[in-house]
């Protein structure tokens, strides 16, 4: 297993199957507040740190052994109900978090309209 978000999102490999994510990226930024002088530059004070945001892509292919509208419907199932999981990555956990953002494409669409092909945004946020 290469990671997991809880028991909905399972990131792995084998010979029939591949479940996994690409262009994972992790973004934070500082809580500031701007405090006005006369005649003067504006201090600025660290509050804390924001909450970390977590990016990544995710393609689903009849070809690698899934359904793509069963995983693209369990990712909006997940999101319209504000499901919150931990996220881990290898032996890295980094805390909870729940999907904020899903942007769909469909890349390959059969004669029929079955989805052949699928990639998916995933957008998550800390949640504390």
């Amino acid at each position: 297993m290469i990671g997991s978000w809880g028991s909905n999102i399972i990131f792995e490999t084998s010979a029939d199957y591949i479940h996994t994510f690409t262009n994972l990226k992790r973004d934070v930024e500082a809580k500031t507040k701007g405090h006005s002088l006369v005649n003067s530059l504006d201090k600025t004070q660290f509050l804390g740190r924001g909450l970390y945001k977590i990016t990544f892509d995710m393609v689903f292919k009849v070809q690698m052994g899934i359904v793509p509208m069963q995983c693209v419907d369990r990712l909006h199932a997940a999101f319209t109900s504000g499901e919150v999981n931990n996220l881990r990555i290898g032996k890295k956990g980094f805390g909870k978090f729940m999907i904020t953002n899903l942007s769909d494409t469909f890349d390959d669409i059969m004669n029929r309209g079955e989805i052949a092909s699928a990639t998916v945004s995933v957008t998550m946020q800390e949640y504390v």
